[in-house]
């Protein structure tokens, strides 16, 4: 179980440093449609662990990283809708 957990966690932190290198532009369409990123990042995370193996610590990382997708998303999306991240800075600036 504990190899699980450890499972999904580096699975999120591949996924969320994943999302940092898309363009801008992606990262908006990802954010104003939450649900539907929500549930293909839930599907890739099970893709991607069904592929290694079937075991019960496959399914345990694949439920925490999830979950952890989940949370992350939302609270990347509020910081998105108050205008904290994905601002441009000018040269200027």
């Amino acid at each position: 179980m504990l190899s699980g957990i450890f499972l999904g966690i580096l699975t999120y932190i591949s996924m969320v440093m994943t999302f940092w290198k898309w363009p801008d532009s992606l990262k908006r369409l990802a954010l104003k449609h939450e649900l539907l990123t929500d549930i293909l990042a839930g599907f890739t995370i099970w893709a991607i662990l069904g592929l290694i193996s079937k075991t019960l610590a496959a399914v345990a990382g694949a439920v925490v990283g999830e979950i952890l997708l989940a949370l992350t998303l939302h609270y990347y999306k509020g910081q998105y809708d108050a205008g904290k991240v994905l601002q441009r800075h000018t040269k200027g600036s």
